[in-house]
């Protein structure tokens, strides 16, 4: 897979260029209070671009942030969705929400190593192993299907693909667009393709 551009192609709105209800929409934060950055994401920015799209993707967005998943578990899948597209701003975002959420330095290296790391936890394992499949062949194979339905509720069991699938959506678009990167956020981990 190719490295995204490090060109931006389609810089984020400039403030003084936000109509009213997207100013509004802009500053509702979806962390909660004390979490929530000074200035909304550059993601959030750049799409509030196609204002009628905006107004109906993010509260879509919201709506998947805050589901019904375990936070942890939401973040494992946005971490391998954000490795697997090389999607740098995504991985920068979610870095701290992940710490936040408990993945610790050696949770997130096994994330990139994939499914058949050694040092993957049992449930991590699957997580990661739907965000593979998913990316793969589109589906969710029948095994990991069974052990998901074993955990998870009907709505979390949405979540999942919905999830991978709405963070993948948001690498293509980001990658593409060369969003930027907000100075002091992680950075996305090296490949090692040797």
């Amino acid at each position: 897979m190719a490295e995204p551009s490090n060109t931006v192609r389609l810089p984020p709105l400039e403030e003084d260029e936000w109509s009213p209800s997207t100013r509004e929409r802009l500053l509702a934060s979806w962390l909660p209070a004390g979490q929530a950055p000074a200035k909304p994401s550059t993601v959030r920015v750049t799409l509030s671009r196609h204002e009628k799209l905006f107004e109906a993707w993010d509260p879509f967005g919201f709506a998947i942030f805050n589901g019904e998943l375990p936070e942890r578990d939401r973040e494992v899948l946005v971490l391998r969705t954000a490795w697997l597209t090389r999607c740098k701003l995504q991985w920068a975002y979610h870095e701290a929400p992940a710490a936040r959420a408990g993945l610790t330095g050696a949770d997130i290296s096994a994330i990139i190593e994939g499914p058949n790391s050694a040092a993957l936890e049992g449930w991590d394992r699957v997580l990661v192993s739907v965000v593979d499949q998913l990316h793969e062949q589109g589906t969710i194979d029948d095994a990991t299907w069974e052990a998901l339905a074993d955990r998870y509720t009907t709505e979390q069991l949405i979540e999942v693909p919905m999830i991978a699938g709405h963070y993948m959506m948001i690498a293509y678009a980001v990658n593409s667009f060369g969003t930027p990167i907000p100075d002091g956020l992680a950075a996305l981990p090296a490949r090692d393709d040797s």
